[in-house]
């Protein structure tokens, strides 16, 4: 059987799994009230947030383009417009990118953007796990859910990370403000070595 080393999946509200559900059959046996992990359930867990100058570029992108098209209608109607589109990037980039938050679960590492983007990495296809600096435009053309096939990068800010090599020869990068505690953390629960 090939089975998808990486699996991605769209949580829907009130769908199993979701940010919005309540714990389900296909989470943990202690997952949060949230659908997500408890606290004691976790190995380890980190959230990021993207760099506020990213933020501010595309909100005030977002602002100015608003007011752009916008430009036939009052002042008035203007601002309301901006306003709307600011907002409604913001409500985009909460569900489906910002933040990233990493966790280690006993049988699997997630990494979920947003509160929608879901991936999991099942542990027992782990061999190899070691924390390493990388080039995140020149390897992987920028930040974020990046790469295809057998080379995959999931990041959200900085150059620090922690590889994983799977067992059908997929390479994975986590991005992590604190990728030897991560690394130590997937050592621990997989046996894999360096």
């Amino acid at each position: 059987m090939n089975e998808e080393e990486v699996q991605e999946s769209m949580d829907e509200p009130g769908a199993a799994g979701s940010a919005d559900a309540g714990p389900q059959d296909s989470e943990p046996q202690d997952a949060g009230p949230q659908g997500e992990a408890s606290t004691g359930s976790a190995l380890f867990e980190e959230i990021q947030q993207p760099p506020w100058p990213a933020m501010a570029l595309g909100l005030g992108g977002t602002a100015t383009g608003a007011i752009a098209a916008a430009r036939a209608l009052s002042m008035f109607a203007r601002f309301g417009v901006a306003a709307l589109a600011v907002g409604g990037l913001g409500v985009v980039l909460t569900e489906f990118m910002f933040p990233m938050r990493t966790t280690l679960l006993p049988e699997e590492l997630q990494v979920r953007f947003g509160r929608r983007t879901r991936f999991r990495i099942p542990l027992k296809n782990v061999v190899r796990a070691y924390a390493r600096t990388y080039q995140p435009l020149a390897e992987y053309g920028g930040w974020g859910i990046r790469g295809v096939g057998g080379n995959r990068a999931f990041n959200m800010r900085g150059n620090e990370g922690v590889q994983l090599e799977l067992r059908s020869g997929q390479k994975v990068l986590i991005g992590s403000e604190k990728p030897e505690e991560l690394v130590r953390a997937i050592r621990k629960a997989t046996g894999c070595s360096s």
